[in-house]
């Protein structure tokens, strides 16, 4: 529960700023995962993410599983 909780503040992110549009990249949460759709680079929306999440105390594990 508390992982959806730090996840819709990402969502929310990302829509208030338009990053969809911005960056090319789509966000598709999955209950307490989430993955990003990129259209061009990943490395833009990497790092927004990786500023997002430590901003939120979080860490991001980039390991697939």
């Amino acid at each position: 529960m508390l992982s959806n909780l730090y996840l819709h503040l990402l969502d929310r992110i990302w829509d208030r700023h338009r990053l969809k549009q911005k960056l090319g990249a789509h966000i598709v949460r999955y209950a307490d995962d989430f993955v990003v759709l990129c259209k061009q680079g990943v490395e833009e929306p990497l790092k927004v993410v990786r500023h997002v999440v430590d901003r939120l105390g979080l860490t991001l594990n980039e390991t697939p599983d």
